[in-house]
């Protein structure tokens, strides 16, 4: 399964203004948090442990729970599911939980929620979906098995009004990735080919023309069939961003030197190389900006609030996620999607004692609110990943590479981390050959890796009997 992820972590406190009227140990709770509704601000679905909650005019309304300023209401239907996906169109939020359920929730009765979060079903069987995306009026789901199916508006009648239906888009198979721009869509399949329909009225889909595109079609990116690895996809209102595995992002769509969000003009970008070396991006399906991160640094196009970026800027600021960027600029604050969130003080600390023999000893006694520890021995980049690897839980959220592998091993005997040792002992593992052999060969001396051992001979060995 491919995972759409923009921010891992977001630090709860660029929401205090929003939520400066919770109870402070309720926000210490929670674990992770999205935001909803961009165009109608202040409204949050709220993770702890075990429970979910609402926070919002607009979704307290949707599930018929009354809105408190002071306290997030429970979602008692969601209790004891573990959420890792949300997102929303106009007046309805759509959920999918680890189990590959999906639950949607809505005002409009068009979707005959009846007020709560409501299970979708698309057949008789059990069904199980790994991602979903939302556009302003409609939605897609893809299944396990590669399946992608989409919401349609049904027929009306003059006596009764038809919910919409959920049915397979036709001619879609294999499918590992899906994702929405306000009325455009896109599916990824595992063959690596990319397939796109809907609205095109400023080439957001790149197809040489602004007609409707009825059905999924094809687009070729790149002619070159190793760099055209697509990683990502995000779209705006009237544009699309792809990026590449080789860290290349092409821009398609309504150009964003318009600052005008709602201009009529036709000034359109067809694909585009507009940014190299980028490791992740964000936009909302209703916005008029694109940010990118490249290289420890931020980077925006277009308008935020009152703010405009004719081209790509990289921002001098120093910031933890693209929800800190978009805080600093626009008067209220929102995710990108589902985030794991860190109380900057005492919440966060307790969470790394909880995880790390070091930090249980390093943390010790009482804390006052402005303590600090100083950390020198190491690179920012280097020991944000740590942090960030401690708080999720997985080696994909932490990335080692030939030129910090040496910080993240000392880093892993410093703190007696098992894990993240044996992370480093893999990547080397994986990397050693003959052409990096100078690289990792002081560090197998120095840390006394005997278990690379084998892949030194081997190594050895080939150079031998090499011609």
């Amino acid at each position: 399964m491919m995972i759409k992820t923009v921010d891992k972590i977001v630090d709860i406190d660029i929401f205090q203004d929003v939520f400066g009227s919770i109870d402070k140990n309720f926000i210490e709770s929670i674990v992770s948090i999205a935001s909803l509704f961009e165009y109608n601000s202040k409204n949050f679905l709220m993770m702890t442990k075990d429970s979910t909650f609402a926070y919002g005019h607009l979704i307290c309304r949707m599930l018929s729970l009354e809105y408190d300023l002071f306290k997030p209401r429970p979602i008692t239907s969601l209790n004891n599911m573990k959420i890792v996906q949300v997102d929303y169109g106009d007046y309805f939020v759509v959920i999918l939980t680890n189990d590959g359920h999906v639950y949607l929730a809505s005002v409009d009765d068009v979707w005959d929620t009846k007020k709560t979060f409501k299970l979708i079903t698309v057949s008789d069987n059990d069904d199980r979906f790994k991602m979903i995306a939302c556009g302003e009026s409609d939605f897609l789901l893809l299944r396990q098995d590669g399946t992608v199916f989409k919401s349609f508006d049904s027929i009306y009648d003059s006596v009764n009004a038809r919910p919409k239906r959920i049915e397979p888009v036709e001619d879609l198979r294999n499918v590992k990735l899906i994702a929405c721009g306000a009325s455009h869509w896109f599916a990824l399949t595992n063959r690596e080919k990319l397939y796109l329909w809907g609205k095109n009225d400023y080439e957001q889909l790149s197809h040489g023309s602004q007609k409707l595109v009825g059905h999924p079609t094809f687009l070729q990116i790149s002619s070159d069939s190793i760099n055209n690895r697509i990683k990502d996809i995000a779209s705006g209102r009237y544009f699309s961003l792809i990026l590449l595995e080789n860290g290349q992002l092409y821009f398609c769509g309504k150009d964003l030197a318009d600052a005008d969000k709602y201009s009529e003009s036709k000034k359109v970008v067809s694909p585009k190389l507009v940014l190299s070396q980028v490791e992740r991006i964000a936009t909302s399906k209703y916005s008029n900006f694109a940010l990118a991160y490249s290289k420890s640094s931020y980077y925006v196009w277009g308008k935020i609030h009152e703010h405009h970026w004719p081209s790509f800027t990289k921002l001098d600021a120093q910031f933890e996620s693209f929800a800190a960027v978009v805080e600093k600029f626009n008067p209220s604050p929102f995710t990108f999607g589902l985030t794991s969130t860190f109380y900057q003080i005492e919440a966060f600390k307790c969470y790394l004692k909880s995880v790390s023999e070091y930090f249980r000893k390093m943390l010790s006694g009482k804390w006052r609110e402005n303590d600090r520890i100083m950390i020198d021995s190491y690179s920012y980049d280097t020991y944000y990943s740590y942090l960030n690897m401690l708080h999720c839980g997985h080696k994909d959220s932490i990335k080692i590479n030939a030129d910090n592998i040496a910080e993240f091993m000392d880093l892993a005997h410093c703190y007696c981390d098992q894990k993240l040792l044996g992370y480093c002992k893999n990547f080397i593992q994986k990397d050693l050959n003959e052409k990096t052999l100078q690289i990792y060969l002081p560090i197998i001396s120095k840390y006394q890796l005997d278990e690379l051992n084998g892949k030194l001979r081997q190594i050895a060995l080939e150079k031998c009997i090499s011609p």
